[in-house]
């Protein structure tokens, strides 16, 4: 199957961004490198749309170290986009043919809604959209925000207005800490500037922000700390939810510290410390005009979406990613399963039976949608774990799951995969055990139960030899019957799926018997 390298190269206002997959002729890849480096390419002139002689030279040095990365990693295909910094500036041309001498890298300059056409797409392939219920995103760059009011279908709104962090830190050059003129002096200029978009897009009535950018990054890692979701915090990022609660919380302390106090402030990034007051500023005008209470982030952006809008076109021939029956969460389970070679027939199968044992019990458990989905997951990447070492591989599979970073996924998600797979097999749950500890009670419940199913449907395939063709179940008070139906002699099955009752009788409180 023909493999190429792709890399692509995000020439922010403020960071820079290389990301470097391997392709196949079939659309299926993986994430081999990733790399930002902060720039500041705006700072000091973008008020007067100038590249300064300092930028100027950190935007090339920067752009050499991506050009090793790009030859180390022997890239067919390199695509570079350049947005509002080098767009506005009057020297914005003498950079892009400077890196062209200097490193090789050819650079597109887009517009404003072709950035925000590509942000969606960046989006959309990393948080799991309604197709019905539109939501707002937000992208804070250094020279544009971008607006984009979308489903999972299409955009149905794009708007780049020059309200860039950099750009407005640069105009309004706010001491600190802001005083609080200070701070009514912007949100006066965003309202005017944002009047017009907030009118369009109360039309949609939107309940969701989704934001994207290291000012939501900066802001919600703060909020997860402060909620004690230290793994969150401390690790993806992607899919995480606040309220505005939380929000005006957070911001409150922002506009009330000086830099040296926000440096102290955990979940702080360093390098966001002095442009993260006016991109918050922007935020709460936001809110405070729609009304709207829930926030998302997405680790998924401008770069994100020049891949798939390439990947889209290397497979299907088209501009942007391709619909399909498969969601997003289905693709990237099923990139995960390709990459690490699981076994499809016993994977299938165990996927039949556990999803049987789900059907059949719902009186038991009381479930839905979202627990099948959860897993149906977890059931087709339960022997991801073999591709470190079959000994343990329940482990492994925990690990690689929890690390994987899948599109469509929040942490909380991967997490609970996480352990649904570590339980199928092995020892039961534990206190000791510290990625079951930080659940909470309820989703500890859900991990036994589900992980209960996975493990009755794993061990009546032991032997790969997929001879179970149903079950038929009954439940009763006290008693859980599993009739295993099949053509051949399964005996070997039925004994390695009754010695592994324990989780099953503990989470029901039910005795079991399978036959």
């Amino acid at each position: 199957m023909e493999k190429e390298s792709v890399a692509v190269v995000d020439i922010g206002t403020n960071t820079f961004h290389l990301l470097i997959t391997e392709v196949n002729s079939e659309g299926e890849f993986y994430v081999k490198h990733k790399f930002k480096e902060m720039v500041k390419l705006g700072e000091g002139g973008i008020d007067t749309d100038v590249i300064t002689d300092a930028s100027f030279q950190r935007g090339i040095n920067a752009l050499k170290v991506f050009s090793q990365y790009i030859e180390q990693h022997r890239c067919n295909r390199v695509i570079a986009f350049a947005t509002s910094a080098i767009r506005t500036a009057k020297n914005g041309s003498d950079f892009i043919q400077k890196v062209y001498e200097q490193t090789g890298i050819e650079i597109k300059v887009i517009n404003g809604n072709e950035e925000a056409a590509l942000i969606y797409e960046g989006v959309k392939n990393g948080i799991q959209l309604s197709p019905q219920e539109p939501v707002l995103i937000i992208d804070i760059g250094g020279g544009s925000v971008e607006f984009i009011v979308a489903n999972s279908l299409h955009p149905l709104l794009l708007r780049s207005l020059k309200l860039g962090a950099s750009r407005i830190y640069e105009t309004f050059k706010p001491s600190d800490p802001i005083t609080p003129q200070q701070i009514t002096l912007i949100e006066n200029y965003y309202l005017q500037e944002l009047k017009a978009l907030i009118e369009e897009v109360k039309e949609f009535k939107i309940n969701k922000i989704i934001g994207t950018s290291g000012a939501f990054e900066t802001i919600a890692t703060m909020i997860a700390y402060q909620n004690g979701d230290y793994l969150t915090a401390s690790g993806n990022i992607n899919g995480y939810r606040f309220f505005a609660e939380q929000f005006f919380n957070v911001y409150a302390q922002l506009l009330n510290s000086n830099r040296e106090q926000r440096l102290q402030m955990q979940g702080m990034d360093k390098q966001r410390v002095d442009l993260i007051v006016v991109a918050a500023i922007l935020i709460a005008c936001v809110q405070k005009q729609l009304n709207i209470n829930q926030f998302i982030v997405s680790n998924y952006a401008l770069k994100d979406g020049i891949f798939y809008t390439y990947l889209g076109k290397k497979v299907h021939g088209i501009g942007a990613s391709s619909a399909s029956d498969k969601t997003l969460r289905e693709k990237s389970v099923h990139n995960l399963f390709k990459k690490f070679h699981c076994n499809e027939k016993h994977t299938e199968k165990v996927l039949q039976l556990v999803l049987s044992l789900f059907e059949q019990t719902k009186e038991l458990h009381g479930y839905g949608d979202l627990e099948k989905e959860l897993l149906t997951y977890s059931a087709l990447l339960h022997d991801v774990g073999y591709y470190i070492h079959r000994s343990g591989h329940h482990k492994h599979g925990q690990y690689i799951i929890m690390n994987s970073q899948l599109p469509g996924f929040s942490n909380d998600e991967l997490l609970l995969i996480g352990n649904i797979v570590r339980y199928h097999r092995k020892s039961l749950p534990s206190k000791d055990h510290p990625y079951f500890n930080v659940l909470t009670t309820e989703h500890k419940n859900m991990v036994k139960k589900l992980a209960a199913f996975l493990r009755i449907a794993d061990h009546l395939d032991k032997g790969h030899r997929g001879l179970v063709k149903d079950l038929k179940i009954e439940c009763f008070p006290q008693v859980v019957n599993i009739q295993v139906i099949s053509d051949s002699d399964v005996t070997p099955e039925l004994e390695a799926a009754n010695k592994e009752k324990v989780l099953f009788e503990d989470a029901f409180k039910v005795k079991l018997v399978i036959s």
